[in-house]
C-alpha cells in the first residue's frame, strides 16, 4: 500500500489530494491539500472529512468509483456534483496507480 498524490478537475479548477491505498487495493484515506472550489458549495466536499470518508474502503473490484449511480458509487453532495466527481476521479487515479505497481 501507500499514498498517492493526484490532481483532478473540480468545478473551479484542479483539486490536489493525497489518497491512501492499502495492499488489498482499498482506499484508507483521502486528504485534499489544494483546491479552488467555491466556498460553501464545493468546499462542502473538499473540506469536509466526513464527505471524504465516504470513499474509505472502496476498491476497483466493482469498477471505477462513481458519484450517485453505479455499482461502485458514493453519495455526492447536492449542488457540488463537479467537486464530488473531481474527488472521485482523483480516487480512481490513485487506485489505478497502486494497482499498476503490483
Amino acid at each position: 500500500g501507500g499514498a498517492v498524490q493526484t490532481t483532478a478537475n473540480g468545478s473551479q479548477g484542479p483539486i490536489t489530494m493525497v489518497v491512501g491505498v492499502d495492499t488489498a487495493g482499498a482506499v484508507t484515506g483521502v486528504s485534499v491539500i489544494k483546491h479552488s472550489e467555491t466556498p460553501n458549495i464545493g468546499t462542502k466536499v473538499v473540506a469536509d472529512q466526513n464527505v471524504l470518508d465516504r470513499f474509505l474502503g472502496l476498491t476497483h473490484e466493482n469498477g471505477e468509483v462513481t458519484i450517485n449511480t453505479g455499482s461502485n458509487s458514493v453519495d455526492g453532495v447536492s449542488g457540488a456534483t463537479y467537486s464530488s466527481r473531481g474527488v472521485a476521479a482523483g480516487v480512481n487515479a490513485a487506485l489505478s496507480a497502486v494497482a499498476g505497481l503490483s
